[in-house]
Formats: C-alpha cells, sequence, structure tokens
C-alpha cells in the first residue's frame, strides 16, 4: 500500500535518524527503533516502539 518504509542512511545510526523523525513528527505517525533501521508509517495517531 506504500504506506510505511524501513529507513536506513549511509553513516548515520539508525538511532539518529529515529531521533531526527521523533523530533520533527513529535505527535504523528509511527516510528520504531531497531539496531539496523527506522521504521515509519502514516497511522492515524502516534506510536513508538523500539525491537
Amino acid at each position: 500500500m506504500g504506506t510505511a518504509a524501513d529507513i536506513t542512511v549511509n553513516n548515520i545510526p539508525a538511532n539518529r535518524v529515529s531521533d531526527y523523525l521523533e523530533t520533527q513528527y513529535r505527535q504523528q505517525y509511527g516510528i520504531g527503533r531497531s539496531e539496523n533501521y527506522t521504521h515509519i508509517d502514516i497511522r492515524a495517531s502516534a506510536a513508538r516502539w523500539q525491537e
């Protein structure tokens, strides 16, 4: 459906990507943390989790 993505950024740790997204979208989206990637989806309410 194209409503989610698992993100990696070359030479940037996944936790920094997650930190950035959580700062930009404090009350929006689902943002999940993993050791190797960051997940983001466009669900109706904010959700945060760590794998």
